[in-house]
């Protein structure tokens, strides 16, 4: 248990007071230390390779800094929901060996004028207390554009404020950006991150490569050959990685339900089936 423990205690008592909004008392971060299974994260190579290439970065950063390159890690991710982007943020950190402080939007934003960025400033002030990821999700949501219309000033105060709280934050840490909605973020919030990765559905090989990991770390039995997990594999296209693991879930777990020794490729099929159309006719 020693062993596997991967926070020291100083570092976890520094991280002990999480700040809270002052209207409804919420915490407005989570902390923890992820571990996950490399083998389930299923990238393509270009991903992978950046993701690597990023870790790296921020473990060299002293060779950096002696060859006159002082920039902050920063990293923004944006595609479709369910596609690994929170996933990617929990490998990172359980690479580097940081803790990862999970920004909470429903503790962050704030009904009162002004507090929403004065909880902005809160997170950056706890998160810099040591070396961390600060992982902000559904960043869209405090870094929209500024001049859209049917927002109050209010938003541009936010948006200041994050980008002024991104600017100091400390270059020992890493700021992890994840967001569904590109489309809305302010021009001057793209500049903030010198890696962004656009992390899309998977092709028919990565699905491929999804299913049989499931199979292969699985404790059911599956009664299917390579061939028909060829043919599952073109069936899913235009699925994230999340929605083919809820189909994989639900077969296991409707073999459970029934009894059933093993998993068929029918199985698969109805549980695809089902997933796709939520009411049956005929």
């Amino acid at each position: 248990l020693l062993s596997k423990k991967r926070g020291g205690i100083l570092s976890l008592d520094s991280l002990s007071s999480k700040p809270v909004d002052g209207e409804s008392r919420m915490d407005m971060v989570d902390i923890c230390y992820p571990i996950i299974d490399r083998d389930k994260l299923i990238l393509n190579n270009e991903i992978d390779n950046k993701i690597k290439e990023f870790i790296k970065g921020y473990e060299n950063r002293d060779k950096l800094l002696k060859a006159g390159i002082d920039e902050p890690c920063t990293l923004l991710l944006y595609g479709p929901p369910g596609c690994g982007k929170t996933s990617m943020a929990q490998y990172i950190s359980m690479e580097t060996g940081l803790p990862l402080i999970t920004a909470r939007l429903d503790g962050m934003i704030s009904s009162l004028l002004g507090n929403t960025a004065k909880n902005i400033r809160k997170i950056f002030d706890f998160a810099s207390r040591q070396e961390c990821i600060l992982f902000l999700d559904e960043f869209d949501v405090i870094a929209k554009i500024r001049d859209d219309k049917n927002e109050t000033g209010e938003l541009k105060r936010v948006v200041n404020s994050l980008i002024q709280n991104i600017d100091v934050f400390s270059k020992d840490s890493i700021i992890i950006a994840a967001t569904n909605h590109h489309e809305l973020l302010d021009p001057a919030i793209w500049r903030r991150f010198n890696r962004v990765l656009s992390v899309s559905k998977p092709t028919e090989l990565e699905i491929n490569s999804l299913i049989h990991t499931c199979i292969n770390t699985s404790k059911f039995k599956f009664d299917i050959s390579d061939k028909k997990i060829e043919n599952i594999s073109s069936l899913l296209i235009g699925l994230s990685h999340s929605d083919i693991n809820t189909i994989l879930n639900n077969s296991m777990r409707s073999s459970v339900i029934n009894e059933k020794n093993k998993i068929t490729l029918f199985d698969i099929l109805r549980e695809a089936f089902l997933f796709k159309n939520h009411s049956i006719t005929n």
